[in-house]
C-alpha cells in the first residue's frame, strides 16, 4: 500500500502542499528516486539530497535567511560557520522550492501584477469621474444612491476579475 502523502512529506522535509504539486507535476511520489530526483532537479545539484528543513521547518523568509547571515558574521568557531552555511544553503534552497511549486513569487512580478492592477483601477475612476455628472444630473438622492451601489458593485466586479487574471495567470506559469 503506498505511503500517505504527508508521510512522504514528512521525510523529505516538504509540505504537504509541495509533494501534491510534485505529484500534480507527473513526479511519481511514492518512487524514492523519483523523488529524490525532482528535488535534486529543483537543487541543480545532481546526486545530492539535502535536508531542507531547519529546527522550525523550511525556511521561508529572506528574514530567515538575513538572521543566519548575521549569525554566521558572529560565529566565532569554524564549526558554528560551517552550520550557518548549512542553514542558508537550506533557506536558499527551500525558497528556490517553493518558487519551483509556485507558492512564492518575486516582488518584482508582485509588484508588475499590482501595478496591472492599480492601472484599471485608475482607468475605471477617471471614468466614473467622466459619467457622474451626467448620470446623475436631474435624480434625486434615492436614484443617485442607487447609481453609486452600481459604480460601487462595477469598480468590484472589476477588481474581482483582475485578481482572478492574476491567479490564472500564475497557475497557467506553473
Amino acid at each position: 500500500m503506498p505511503r500517505p502523502h504527508r508521510q512522504i512529506a514528512e521525510e523529505y522535509g516538504l509540505s504537504l502542499q509541495q509533494v501534491k504539486r510534485l505529484s500534480a507535476k507527473g513526479v511519481n511520489v511514492y518512487n524514492d528516486e523519483e523523488i529524490r530526483s525532482a528535488i535534486d532537479a529543483l537543487q541543480k545539484r545532481p546526486g545530492q539530497v539535502v535536508e531542507i528543513s531547519g529546527e522550525g521547518g523550511v525556511y521561508e523568509s529572506l528574514e530567515n535567511v538575513e538572521e543566519i547571515e548575521k549569525d554566521i558574521a558572529k560565529a566565532t568557531s569554524l564549526d558554528d560557520v560551517r552550520i550557518g552555511k548549512g542553514k542558508l544553503e537550506s533557506a536558499h534552497l527551500g525558497i528556490k522550492i517553493k518558487k519551483e511549486l509556485g507558492e512564492l513569487m518575486s516582488k518584482g512580478d508582485a509588484d508588475q501584477a499590482m501595478m496591472r492592477i492599480g492601472v484599471a483601477m485608475v482607468a475605471f475612476m477617471d471614468k466614473v469621474g467622466n459619467e457622474i455628472g451626467p448620470r446623475c444630473a436631474g435624480k434625486d438622492e434615492a436614484e443617485i444612491t442607487e447609481e453609486f451601489e452600481k459604480i460601487k458593485i462595477n469598480g468590484l466586479n472589476l477588481l474581482a476579475n483582475m485578481e482572478s487574471e492574476f491567479w490564472e495567470t500564475r497557475k497557467n506559469d506553473e
